[in-house]
């Protein structure tokens, strides 16, 4: 199975989005997961409310820190890792950051 790891600070918006239309849209075998560094515990109301617009399914969507994926999770290669923001990255505790740093992409902050 190929993953999709999209790393955001409070995993509550972004990030979020990013899992749930990634999987939504994703052909068979491939797999997006969210997670934050300092998870806010608790998903944007828009986000919800945006994502069930656009008729994807938010079951299982939860802001959750990096630290319940466990370190093997994050170890393990991923096709893409999308971070926001940039500086997430050395707060990182697993993981190769030299091969993470060439991967990134990011985008600005939507929630404020």
């Amino acid at each position: 199975m190929s993953r999709v790891l999209f790393l955001c600070t409070g995993n509550s918006c972004r990030s979020i989005l990013a899992e749930a239309t990634f999987n939504h849209l994703a052909p068979s075998g491939w797999r997006a997961i969210s997670a934050g560094s300092h998870p806010t515990g608790t998903v944007h109301p828009r986000s919800l409310a945006r994502l069930a617009r656009e008729g994807i399914s938010t079951v299982g969507v939860h802001s959750k820190s990096w630290d319940d994926l466990g370190e093997a999770f994050l170890e393990m290669p991923h096709e893409m890792l999308h971070e926001m923001p940039h500086k997430m990255l050395h707060e990182m505790p697993h993981a190769d950051r030299g091969a993470l740093e060439r991967e990134l992409q990011g985008i600005g902050d939507t929630v404020g």
